[in-house]
C-alpha cells in the first residue's frame, strides 16, 4: 500500500489515491490465490507424471 502524507491533497484526490491502493491490494490478494492454486496444480500435476514414469 502506498503512504504518501494528506496534506496538499484535494479530498477528491485522497479519494482516488485510497481507491486505487485499495483496488491494488485485492489484485495482487487475487494474484496471490491464482498464484497458489497453479502451483497447487503443478504439484498435482507432478504426481501424476512421477506415477506415470513409475509404472512404465
Amino acid at each position: 500500500m502506498l503512504h504518501t502524507p494528506l496534506s496538499g491533497f484535494t479530498d477528491e484526490e485522497l479519494v482516488t489515491k485510497v481507491y486505487a491502493d485499495t483496488e491494488a491490494t485485492w489484485m495482487e490478494l487475487e494474484l496471490a490465490q491464482r498464484l497458489e492454486e497453479a502451483l497447487q496444480r503443478i504439484s498435482e500435476l507432478e504426481s501424476e507424471c512421477l506415477k506415470l514414469t513409475e509404472a512404465a
